[in-house]
């Protein structure tokens, strides 16, 4: 069932069309980050981290942080 999970999960991923990077900012923001602590562990500028969550939020068809998280959880992402 394990395996099966993450078989779904991984083509959900893909249908969606979020790259390895976009994966890397939900499962920091999962943890709690801010943008600008995604930044720092990236080292990359919060502008980029800002970029990433809009082009996530279009791709999942979300409006919230809260709500990209509850359907990351939901497709198994985090």
């Amino acid at each position: 069932l394990y395996k099966a999970h993450i078989a779904l999960a991984s083509r959900l991923v893909k249908e969606l069309g979020l790259t390895a990077r976009e994966i890397e900012v939900i499962r920091l923001s999962a943890e709690g980050l801010s943008a600008a602590g995604i930044a720092d562990r990236l080292h990359v500028s919060v502008y980029t981290i800002k970029n990433h969550k809009q082009n996530i939020y279009a791709k999942m068809d979300v409006r919230s942080n809260a709500e990209m998280l509850r359907i990351a959880n939901e497709l198994g992402i985090v």
